[in-house]
């Protein structure tokens, strides 16, 4: 299969590098330093689940139209969509189907008015990854998987072709039966772990092993489920408990790509995260107090990265 990867970060290059060590003929498509040694020297993953390999993929930052993607992997960070979207329209011809796998709620949305919904397959990505330097990307063990799917649940052939890709190249995939439900469900664990991190500057297990911050991380999650089920998805409380123990069980591994955005000065995804909860809060007359505080706090670091 043709594999367009756009944001070769820590989860493209993991699951791409995965997808062309299988054989895949995979594009990436990466900018500045990583582009450059990507370029020279090929990327290297350092992979728990699928040991060390290096590749020498085609990388780029500019597509011609020359080659046509069967399938993209979306995998760049909220604040870039604005330039990264209108880069994908050289690759794409009419079988080319997008799989979003950024974080947070409305990427979706987007790609799909500009590329038609028909194209989008909604993803979640459950993956412990960073970018250790510039073409090498390491993969810390834990899941290694992707739930997806489109939105009207639909299983057309083109869709089934996409998890059987993802399966072959040893990347553990779930079709999901209910993307919305799933995306808000991560979302939830997402809003409590890289909320508190971002605020209070500790670790997961620092978080809940505190009674304060213990309790907060519940009120976060709380409020998304109280959104989600005013939005029309099914986030019990039930399922709630599930995904706070979840949590605990990984608090040792898990990490918050947004927290080494915050410390390494870059723009925040929480306008996607702990921000979209308080703008659909709002939409449905829910209040969501919490999530509201670490959106505004955060919104100085995200505006201070984005003006320098």
């Amino acid at each position: 299969m043709k594999i367009l990867v756009i944001g070769t970060g820590a989860i493209g290059a993991c699951y791409g590098g995965a997808l062309h060590k299988d054989g895949n003929d995979v594009v990436f498509l990466a900018r500045g330093e990583n582009l450059n040694v990507i370029k020279s020297k090929g990327l290297m993953i350092k992979s728990v689940k699928l040991g060390d390999f290096h590749i020498k993929p085609r990388v780029t930052d500019v597509l011609t139209g020359e080659w046509k993607a069967d399938l993209i992997l979306y995998c760049v960070k909220s604040f870039h969509n604005e330039n990264a979207i209108p880069l994908l329209l050289p690759a794409i011809y009419e079988n080319t189907r997008i799989l979003t796998l950024q974080n947070g709620l409305g990427s979706g949305d987007l790609l799909a008015k500009e590329y038609g919904k028909h194209r989008v397959l909604l993803g979640a990505a459950y993956i412990d990854a960073k970018l250790r330097e510039p073409g090498i990307a390491e993969e810390l063990g834990g899941p290694f998987k992707i739930v997806f799917g489109h939105e009207d649940n639909q299983k057309i052939n083109s869709v089934l072709e996409v998890k059987n890709i993802l399966k072959s190249a040893n990347i553990e995939v779930e079709l999901s039966e209910d993307i919305l439900l799933a995306l808000w469900s991560k979302l939830t664990l997402i809003c409590a772990l890289s909320g508190m991190s971002c605020i209070t500057r500790g670790s997961a297990y620092e978080i809940l092993t505190n009674p304060k911050t213990l309790d907060l991380s519940w009120r976060i999650m709380k409020e998304v489920g109280a959104v989600a089920r005013a939005k029309g998805v099914s986030l019990t409380d039930d399922m709630i408990d599930k995904i706070m123990n979840q949590f605990k069980e990984n608090m040792h591994a898990s990490s918050s790509s947004m927290y080494l955005d915050l410390i390494s000065g870059n723009p925040l995804e929480v306008n996607v995260l702990n921000g979209v909860v308080v703008d659909y809060g709002r939409e449905v007359g829910i209040s969501t107090p919490i999530n509201e505080f670490i959106t505004y706090c955060l919104s100085i670091q995200d505006d201070r990265a984005k003006n320098t």
